[in-house]
């Protein structure tokens, strides 16, 4: 199984590029995400997912897979780093993971 991560922009869509280690914040928010591969039979639905972070996160109503991060007051800058862990309920063997920095 593998998880990746991938900008998601409400006009160009979702990057083509997953996210390798960090990403530079532009503007006020940025929505990011998530893609698990090969998690076995189960669909995306069935998985546990937690987002953590010591930056803002907002998660979107009914999809997992998405998140947004929020830059926090105006003209103030900041470093952060953006974790997900992912499980599958029916195979404990399934646990994905991923994590990349944040900066503005």
């Amino acid at each position: 199984p593998r998880l990746l991560l991938y900008e998601d922009n409400a006009l160009r869509g979702t990057a083509q590029v997953a996210i390798q280690d960090k990403i530079i914040l532009i503007g006020a928010e940025t929505a990011i995400k998530a893609e698990p591969y090969f998690a076995g039979a189960s669909t995306a639905g069935m998985l546990n997912a937690n987002w953590s972070s010591n930056l803002v996160l907002e998660q979107a109503e009914g999809d997992w897979r998405l998140v947004y991060i929020k830059s926090g007051e105006e003209g103030t800058g900041f470093n952060g780093e953006v974790i997900l862990k992912v499980s599958n309920p029916k195979n404990l063997n399934e646990y994905l993971s991923a994590t990349f920095n944040v900066s503005l």
